[in-house]
């Protein structure tokens, strides 16, 4: 994702030596959390800054231990059965207080928290931390006593244009007959980065000036009986999984969903979860299966339908699927069977599921 000014302006308060803390906030969907990782990635890059990065994502009713347990697993923490909260707290404020310089990102927080009970240091008073959060609502970020706040807004025409070439390649844009037709499809994503991003992802590349009008009207019927931004944007991202190449690809999609939200998803065992629910076919041999396995995750990758994990340096064995993706995988899968409501399962099961079987007979 391009750089914008809004992920400017959060980067220069996070490598400001004199902010602690910093909230970012803004309507749901808008992009506070791509904004985020492309900044995780961009620090990553620099280790001038930060010997550490922890992200953890809160969940929307208040779970102070769970967070404790989010930031303890990052850093290697283990609390032993320790099950009372102030004790369990000063483990890891003693911990953390051992980091050298590190960065701490809570994602999606609804509701503010004293940081000491759960045993996160003030990082007014120290230099060596920052943290910054995401949340849709300003009084969470005064509640948390961020001292710099930034709004993740919609992105403006211009930005959400630049944005959306970059995704189908400046080479395609070039043509003048696609080019009206881009921006009137670009127009349509509404200013929202995760729309643009597989919208463009799905005609990147596409040179047939048809294919394009085709998408505009697609595109346009979709929303046009549609009220309310939410549902406008999942009508958005359909489209995006409509044009995903075949049906083994879009069933591989859906049971990605089957996960938690924002859990990690190791690759090798989510490709060997959709060789024996029977996914990817019947024929070739187990390795081969893999491999084309690995080119389906590289596919949805490429549609930005699963974001790059980044943890331990590497970025090729662990994916993500983004929370509103995934909602809009669920809404999908659930009248197929795969899925009855999405909640309450720890990884994907290993064993062939009966909602499988009806999904695959629908393809």
């Amino acid at each position: 994702m391009l750089m914008g000014e809004t992920a400017k302006r959060i980067l220069v308060y996070v490598m400001d030596e004199y902010t602690g803390t910093i909230g970012t906030f803004g309507m749901e969907r808008g992009g506070k959390t791509s904004i985020m990782i492309e900044i995780n990635n961009q620090l990553l890059r620099y280790s001038e800054y930060f010997d550490s990065i922890i992200w953890v994502t809160a969940s929307r009713s208040p779970n102070l231990p769970k967070l404790q347990n989010d930031i303890a697993k990052e850093i290697g923490l283990c609390f032993d059965d320790i099950d009372d909260t102030m004790t369990r707290s000063a483990k890891l404020w003693q911990a953390l207080m051992r980091q050298k310089r590190f960065l701490l990102i809570i994602d999606d927080l609804w509701e503010a928290f004293p940081l000491h009970k759960v045993g996160i240091p003030n990082p007014e008073h120290s230099k060596n931390f920052k943290l910054v959060i995401t949340t849709r609502s300003l009084s969470v970020c005064r509640g948390m006593e961020t001292v710099k706040e930034v709004e993740v807004e919609l992105l403006s025409i211009k930005e959400a244009w630049d944005l959306f070439k970059h995704k189908v390649g400046e080479d395609v844009v070039s043509s003048l007959r696609i080019e009206a037709v881009a921006k009137e499809i670009a127009k349509e994503c509404g200013g929202l980065p995760l729309a643009i991003c597989t919208v463009g992802r799905a005609l990147r590349k596409e040179n047939n000036v048809r294919q394009w009008q085709i998408a505009l009207r697609e595109l346009q019927n979709s929303t046009a009986s549609i009220e309310g931004m939410e549902n406008q944007a999942f009508a958005r991202l359909k489209f995006s999984y409509e044009r995903l190449k075949d049906n083994i690809i879009r069933s591989c999609f859906l049971y990605c969903a089957l996960y938690p939200k924002d859990h990690h998803i190791d690759v090798d065992e989510l490709v060997r979860y959709w060789i024996y629910e029977g996914l990817l076919g019947n024929l070739g041999n187990v390795e081969s299966k893999m491999q084309q396995g690995y080119i389906i995750v590289n596919e949805m990758k490429n549609a930005c339908m699963l974001d790059c994990v980044y943890q331990d340096g590497s970025t090729d064995d662990h994916v993500k699927m983004h929370d509103f993706i995934r909602d809009m995988a669920l809404s999908l899968g659930t009248p197929l069977y795969m899925v009855r409501a999405g909640h309450g399962i720890g990884t994907a099961p290993p064993l062939r599921m009966n909602g499988t079987q009806t999904l695959k007979e629908s393809q």
